[in-house]
């Protein structure tokens, strides 16, 4: 059982080669095994927020309206809450897997300030201005799959991954515009200019 709140209100815009809208955020709560209406998604990139609060195991997997698999969102063991990039062509449909309650929660991306960013799990931070290439810290203290992924003028671009605890410097080049981060991470991490 899951029920759906959206409104489609939507503004386009474009910075860079990333497409995003402004939307008013789009709400889906269920319990247990479901699989949701089709989503209309406003914009082809958002950010998804996923909240379990079972003790087994929480997966979704993401379809297209003539339910194409698109690929899987999440897949953990128990309470989680995290944050994923939302890639959709129009409508979505999610596959939950889940023996408590869940929520999805479709949201705009945001501006922030800088390319800073920390947190703990999975996130995706909002789009900043490009700063300079230059060498960026990386901090992680989980004990499980830690990845640092940047979107931005110059495409799509994995800078750490790894398993467990991770302390690195690296030289980061943001492209032109704008950008933004996907981190994968089960513990704390932070990511920082040195």
């Amino acid at each position: 059982m899951n029920t759906t709140e959206q409104n489609t209100n939507a503004k386009s815009s474009q910075e860079s080669n990333v497409e995003f809208a402004i939307f008013d955020p789009i709400s889906v709560k269920g319990q247990g095994d479901s699989v949701t209406e089709s989503i209309e998604v406003p914009s082809r990139n958002a950010i998804a927020i996923f909240k379990h609060n079972g003790e087994s195991n929480f997966s979704v997997r993401q379809y297209d309206a003539s339910f194409n698999r698109i690929g899987g969102l999440v897949n953990e063991i128990g309470v989680y809450h995290g944050s994923k990039l939302l890639i959709s062509n129009d409508k979505t449909i999610f596959e939950v897997t889940a023996d408590g309650n869940w929520e999805i929660e479709i949201v705009p991306f945001f501006s922030i300030d800088s390319g800073s960013f920390d947190g703990e799990g999975a996130k995706v931070s909002g789009i900043f201005k490009a700063p300079n290439k230059g060498a960026w810290k990386i901090i992680h203290s989980g004990d499980s799959n830690f990845s640092v992924r940047l979107y931005s003028s110059k495409g799509r671009k994995g800078y750490v991954n790894e398993i467990g605890s991770y302390d690195g410097t690296v030289i980061v080049d943001f492209g032109i515009d704008t950008a933004f981060w996907v981190v994968e991470a089960d513990g704390k991490w932070s990511i920082a200019p040195r």
